[in-house]
């Protein structure tokens, strides 16, 4: 097995991306989760829309607030291990929204979710 290049990620980017969606569910505001110990806030996780792997692809940096979705657990996980329809589902509701990002199609980013592949 190779070696696997990481990228750097911020967490006060992370964090703030977290805030900006008042740290609910961007898939569905009405996902609750508990009360974070560290924050004392619901607790969400941060997910990076175009995957962090692919910052070679970009002349601008992936870890920034506009790529980082505010999740709820099962949600996060959804992302990354649901069935390809349901990750289709989820790329497609965020493909719009943060078309700043996308200089491609949506086929291509499809194509960023390792089960996926260009129809």
């Amino acid at each position: 097995m190779g070696a696997r290049t990481t990228f750097k990620r911020n967490g006060i980017i992370a964090s703030f991306a977290l805030a900006r969606a008042e740290y609910l569910c961007e898939i569905d505001k009405t996902h609750h989760t508990f009360i974070s110990q560290r924050t004392n806030l619901p607790y969400s996780e941060s997910h990076h829309f175009i995957p962090m792997k692919f910052q070679d692809h970009f002349t601008f940096p992936l870890d920034c607030t506009e790529n980082i979705i505010s999740l709820c657990p099962t949600c996060h996980r959804g992302f990354h291990h649901g069935v390809i329809e349901h990750k289709k589902e989820l790329i497609e509701k965020f493909y719009d929204s943060r078309s700043a990002l996308n200089n491609f199609g949506i086929q291509e980013m499809f194509s960023f979710y390792n089960s996926l592949k260009p129809a």
